[in-house]
């Protein structure tokens, strides 16, 4: 089993328990590295997202996060 599976399996635990994951708009820009932006794109593959959370004050920046998004086409239309 990888790390990356290690992983994976503590968070399917806490989905078990009924936890519901928010995540941060500005992990798909990779501001907070590549580690936080793959794991952004596999919670949102595996349905888990239910809030998106934002930091950002200003809408410039916001469109600035989106135009350097980590996701693919498919996956911004499941935002």
């Amino acid at each position: 089993m990888t790390d990356i599976d290690r992983v994976l399996l503590n968070y399917e635990r806490l989905r078990e328990m009924r936890v519901q994951f928010q995540c941060n708009i500005a992990s798909l820009t990779g501001e907070y590295g590549k580690a936080a932006c793959r794991k952004f794109s596999v919670f949102l593959d595996k349905g888990w997202i239910r809030v998106l959370g934002t930091d950002i004050h200003r809408l410039g920046s916001f469109n600035l996060a989106i135009a350097r998004r980590c996701l693919s086409g498919k996956q911004m239309k499941k935002l």
